[in-house]
């Protein structure tokens, strides 16, 4: 049997004594949300990232904000990869984007035309369309390229 004392059970206990805990570690979040917002807005995305690592709540708005200043250190890896672990679909459309410009800068046409692919699966939109469009004319002119270079080598033999 669950002894009270007074209106209070042992559970209302456990969660008045941990509500200030939770309290505080939210303020910390909201604190460092601010840091990393105001580093992002002033273009120190090395310390907005510290910022955002700090935070112990990583909701995918979080993680979003984190790989954009990855990307805008030119750190495309580590960009793409946590766009990648984005779940949450109103995020769907921006992450398959920007996943798709990650490839792009890391010269993964395939995959870049691919996630532009995806995002154009969510929403139609001309610079998603603009950026598949470049990829894969990129990619024909590599096709060319190296198709040329086999002739090329396959004449100098033949010489």
């Amino acid at each position: 049997m669950i002894k009270t004392v007074g209106s209070l059970t042992p559970n209302k206990i456990i969660i008045f004594l941990i509500s200030p805990l939770m309290l505080s570690a939210s303020l910390l979040d909201f604190r460092a949300l601010d840091q990393a917002q105001e580093a992002y807005a002033e273009g120190n995305y090395s310390k907005a990232i510290k910022a955002y690592e700090t935070i112990e709540e990583k909701n995918d708005e979080v993680i979003y904000d984190k790989a954009n200043s990855h990307y805008k250190l030119k750190e495309y890896k580590e960009a793409k990869e946590l766009y990648a672990s984005i779940k949450k679909d109103s995020l769907a459309f921006k992450k398959w984007h920007n996943i798709g410009n990650c490839n792009a800068q890391l010269g993964e046409l395939d995959e870049g035309i691919k996630a532009y692919e995806e995002a154009l699966k969510i929403k139609e939109d001309d610079d998603t369309r603009f950026n598949l469009e470049l990829l894969k004319k990129k990619k024909k002119e590599q096709e060319k390229k190296k198709k040329d270079d086999k002739k090329d080598k396959k004449s100098d033999k033949d010489k």
